[in-house]
């Protein structure tokens, strides 16, 4: 049983120079252990900095505007389905154009009226 609690115990160098050597490489274990975390901890820093950034960037857009910007850059629709849109977006500018071709005659009409009552008067 003194074995066994032996043999848990760490080794002790036997002399200061053994001592000495050991405390040596277990510091410059630590050394390195301490190098990496602070480049770590840099990382992060850096990564903490980018977010806050484009947070601010957001908040000031949705300030400013009321709304966030979007932004498309490409869009990958299959031939067919481009088909159906666009001519969905055709069928759909037909009653836009007579709510405008409405619109300006009704503008045209009201400014012949004030022209002949003006013509008249002169």
């Amino acid at each position: 049983m003194v074995d066994n609690q032996q043999s848990n115990k760490p080794v002790q160098p036997r002399n200061p120079t053994e001592l000495l050597y050991a405390q040596t490489q277990a510091l410059s274990e630590l050394v390195e252990i301490q190098k990496s975390q602070k480049e770590d901890i840099e990382e992060l820093q850096r990564q903490n900095e980018r977010m806050i950034g484009l947070l601010v960037d957001i908040q000031r857009d949705t300030v400013d505007t009321g709304m966030t910007h979007v932004k498309i850059e490409n869009i990958n629709m299959p031939f067919g389905a481009l088909v159906g849109f666009l001519v969905k977006v055709s069928l759909a500018s037909i009653p836009a154009f007579l709510i405008l071709a409405a619109i300006y005659f009704l503008v045209l009409f009201v400014f012949s009226i004030f022209g002949f009552a003006l013509g008249g008067l002169i």
